[in-house]
């Protein structure tokens, strides 16, 4: 069975991952991956790939989601994607990782060498850039797919606040939970609400699009 894990930023999701894959042989799928694999097909850097602003790039790689967590439904990985708690179909252990305000700047300053943009800003910038970034993936995922509250943890499974424990501490409570978890089918209807809504999207990106002329005119 899948584990999505998503969280807040600085909340310790690439290192938990990382140790629930080492400790306890986990495979990862990382959703990150396909967009730099999307940017590389239409020879764009990432960032160029970003900036184009265009929602049927997350409409196209949300549906590779989509398709990948049916494949590997049988398979014990983790999605490491923001979304794909909301994505998938099939079951999964929808995790989210918390972290307390304090603590999430102070590791957002520590996260940076020293130097660099991250080290050198206070305590209270680093919470307003944090709240700007969640700020900012919120109103992209209301206009995406009218999902309007992402600090309500009611569509997760298992909420783990990371602010005082270790990485290993918290990968322990995760894997526990993934041994004696039961999917109840939470969330159903947001998947099937958002499904349609990519179906949608593609299927109106098509209609648009020039048709081949046939041969001899």
């Amino acid at each position: 069975m899948i584990i999505t894990m998503t969280g807040k930023p600085c909340a310790g999701k690439s290192v938990m991952i990382e140790f629930l894959a080492r400790k306890y042989g986990f495979d990862v799928f990382y959703s990150g991956a396909l967009f730099r694999e999307e940017a590389k097909r239409r020879g764009m850097s990432v960032l160029e790939l970003n900036q184009l602003n265009d929602f049927k790039v997350d409409y196209l790689l949300d549906k590779k989601i989509i398709e990948e967590g049916i494949k590997r439904q049988d398979d014990e990985v983790i999605f490491d994607s923001r979304l794909a708690w909301a994505l998938l179909s099939v079951p999964n252990l929808k995790t989210f990782l918390d972290v307390n305000e304090d603590e999430q700047a102070r590791r957002l300053i520590n996260s940076g060498r020293k130097g660099e943009e991250n080290s050198n800003i206070s305590l209270e910038q680093a919470k307003k850039d944090l709240k700007a970034r969640w700020d900012a993936e919120n109103e992209r995922y209301e206009i995406l797919y009218h999902i309007s509250n992402r600090n309500d943890k009611s569509p997760y499974d298992f909420v783990l606040d990371t602010s005082n424990i270790t990485v290993e501490e918290g990968a322990e409570k995760v894997h526990e939970k993934y041994c004696n978890f039961v999917d109840t089918g939470k969330q159903k209807r947001i998947q099937e609400s958002i499904a349609k809504i990519i179906e949608n999207a593609l299927k109106e990106d098509e209609a648009l699009a020039p048709k081949p002329k046939e041969f001899g005119r």
